[in-house]
């Protein structure tokens, strides 16, 4: 439901409604899925005649009542029409799962650049997956960072590396920062 920019998925950036969309290929999934934001956004939802259960990466069960048929969908240019199962998602706007991956097969996939290709009305396409960036942003404060947590606001994650301590080192690190590392 919740997870972090990996180095080790294939992300993708389309279009679904109108609407920007972001996409994680899951080859463990059985199904396509849509976050319920996205989904109330978009009309066309409709119960399922027999809920299922849901079992996500953390193993928790979900229910899932609802899904939206046959939404036309696109990706660099592509276009493809998927049925999607709703569930809350987190970081993601869709998942990509063997439903669709099997209605396009045969492909190649090259998991480290990214990309799947194969065959799409007579012709080979490569769909090219997000690159992994490493951002440096801004530097937040401890209060900042508690207050994005707080309205589930933190979409990538900070890695803070140890250094060499010595006698002036942490009281050179700004006080909010000494406050973080206390906690």
């Amino acid at each position: 439901m919740k997870g972090t920019e990996g180095m080790r998925t294939v992300r993708l950036r389309g279009f679904l409604a109108g609407q920007e969309v972001f996409m994680l290929v899951d080859s463990g999934s059985t199904n396509c899925f849509i976050s319920e934001d996205l989904a109330s956004r978009i009309q066309g939802k409709q119960a399922l005649s027999n809920p299922v259960l849901v079992k996500v990466a953390n193993g928790n069960l979900l229910e899932c009542t609802h899904e939206l048929l046959e939404q036309l969908w696109n990706i660099q240019g592509i276009t493809f029409k998927n049925s999607f199962k709703i569930i809350p998602l987190g970081c993601y706007d869709v998942i990509l799962g063997m439903d669709w991956l099997e209605s396009i097969s045969s492909m190649q996939i090259h998991w480290a650049k990214k990309w799947l290709q194969f065959e799409n009305q007579s012709k080979i396409v490569k769909i090219l997956g997000i690159q992994p960036e490493i951002v440096v942003g801004p530097p937040i404060s401890n209060h900042q960072l508690d207050a994005m947590v707080k309205h589930d606001a933190i979409l990538h994650f900070v890695q803070l590396n140890s250094m060499v301590e010595t006698e002036s080192s942490e009281a050179s690190l700004p006080a909010d920062i000494q406050e973080l590392i206390k906690q």
